[in-house]
């Protein structure tokens, strides 16, 4: 295992009883599915508190929760930091494990602690528009900002309490797709597999992707065959139907992904996961750098581009 292996690990990556939830290149941007909601409104009712000078304590006597890392935490979740350094730039990419057999606890543990931080957040904002109201001596004055601040209060407290309640449904509805994504990327790869098999036996000219494999109009299979390092899964739809393409002589343009995510003396990759399902959007993903594509042959480069293009628009 390389060096990178061990500073920057993939989501899900276990290691000495402890897994990987979360990671990024000075504050965490990438979560695993149960904790990106949980994330997504944190993140929301942080930017409330910040609009009303507010701190988010979900208990008396507790330490405020200022960050993600903060909220992270709070989950039990346990970070550790990689320094790097290059030319004229250098940053800490953060890392957060919790203990293997906890997520479920964790996750319920979340959902509790953001109902908290809201109604929080609802009784602090109350209090600050009477304070603001308070201040007020002029009775003209006072008559004019009520009639507004009355209006503005509502539409904020009706706006909170529909975020909360969309929320809720939220996150039953993402814990309930949790147990069927897997599933479902997984037989839709297969499905995809069978559509573009047919096309290929019987000529017809379409768009199929299958994961990895993309049959374009021009007739070309192009196959996405290491991500980061990664083969294609042995085993699965995609590496069956790419050996038999192969071996029928038709056209397949190869591409090697090896875009860098992170660290400049020790470049850090996207690297595929081990399991077919993580591969369903290999060629739409974005990141925040452009995709770096080497392909063979070298002459279909600006092709496989206009697809990942069209893909990740589309």
């Amino acid at each position: 295992m390389s060096n990178s292996d061990d500073d920057y690990p993939e989501i899900g990556k276990r290691r000495r009883g402890m897994v990987l939830v979360c990671h990024g290149d000075d504050r965490p941007d990438q979560f695993a599915d149960w904790l990106q909601p949980l994330v997504v409104e944190f993140e929301r009712l942080s930017s409330l508190a910040s609009e009303f000078g507010i701190e988010l304590t979900p208990e008396d006597g507790a330490s405020p929760i200022v960050s993600v890392i903060d909220f992270c935490e709070r989950l039990g979740i346990e970070f550790s930091s990689t320094f790097w350094e290059g030319f004229l730039i250098s940053g800490v990419y953060h890392l957060g494990w919790i203990k293997v057999g906890t997520v479920r606890s964790a996750s319920a543990h979340g959902r509790k602690l953001i109902r908290k931080l809201e109604k929080q957040a609802d009784r602090a904002i109350r209090q600050a528009v009477i304070r603001d109201i308070q201040r007020i001596k002029d009775l003209d004055e006072f008559i004019e900002r009520t009639a507004d601040d009355r209006v503005g209060l509502r539409e904020k407290i009706a706006a909170l309490t529909e975020t909360v309640h969309a929320t809720k449904l939220a996150l039953d509805a993402a814990n309930e797709k949790l147990s069927k994504a897997a599933e479902s990327d997984t037989q839709e790869i297969d499905r995809a597999c069978i559509r573009m098999a047919s096309a290929l036996l019987s000529g017809e000219a379409c768009r199929v992707v299958a994961g990895p494999l993309v049959l374009w109009d021009d007739g070309v299979v192009y196959a996405i065959c290491s991500w980061g390092g990664s083969p294609i899964p042995e085993g699965s739809s995609p590496a069956v139907l790419l050996e038999a393409v192969q071996q029928s002589g038709r056209r397949v343009v190869r591409v090697r992904d090896a875009t860098v995510i992170g660290g400049f003396l020790n470049p850090v990759y996207r690297k595929g996961p081990a399991s077919i399902k993580g591969w369903s959007r290999v060629w739409s993903h974005r990141e925040k750098r452009p995709r770096n594509f080497t392909v063979e042959p070298p002459e279909y480069a600006e092709q496989v581009r206009k697809i990942h293009d069209a893909l990740a628009s589309g």
